[in-house]
């Protein structure tokens, strides 16, 4: 990885990595800025955005997005997995920049990470889960991403909103 890159990360605290798809044409180019002022302001926290190709950008959100607005009674009450915290995360960052972005876009969410130990395999995953969204789920329009540890790989539907992410014990 680059020196100024590592240098502009918090390499060892743990971030949820998101990748993010702008099936937007080749004459319209978005701006760093323009996309990083709305996503600071969705996660409501510093973001890191690393910009990969014209169309393709890594979202590196701090892990305590998953408890923001919500109390430790909520937590222990309903008992919401971290599947459901990616996935609610997922689905309102795409409903937020279906609503305020110009184009079409396709995420994916990937469980949180460190990125200075796996942040390349974890993009790579990410933009594997993408293609395979893109070709064989058309309508969907976010995924989540690969689980290293149990291989699993599912998406989730944008038009309904109900994730297909197995559940413990099914």
């Amino acid at each position: 990885m680059p020196d100024s890159l590592v240098s502009q990360l918090s390499l060892y605290s743990t971030k949820i990595p998101l990748l993010l798809y702008g099936d937007y044409t080749t004459s319209r180019r978005v701006q760093y800025g323009e996309l990083k002022k709305p996503l600071e302001s969705f996660f409501d926290a510093e973001i890191t955005l690393i910009p990969l190709t014209d169309k393709e950008w890594v979202i590196l959100a701090p892990e305590k997005i998953l408890s923001m607005g919500t109390g430790d009674e909520r937590d222990s009450e309903d008992g919401e997995s971290l599947e459901d915290q990616l996935a609610a995360v997922g689905y309102g960052l795409h409903e937020m920049l279906e609503s305020e972005w110009v184009g079409e876009s396709h995420l994916a969410v990937h469980y949180p990470i460190m990125p200075g130990k796996s942040l390349y395999s974890a993009v790579l995953q990410l933009k594997e889960t993408i293609l395979l969204g893109r070709t064989y789920h058309v309508g969907d329009k976010y995924a989540f991403a690969l689980d290293a540890a149990a291989g699993e790989a599912d998406s989730y539907d944008s038009g309904s909103g109900e994730g297909r992410i197995p559940r413990e014990g099914a």
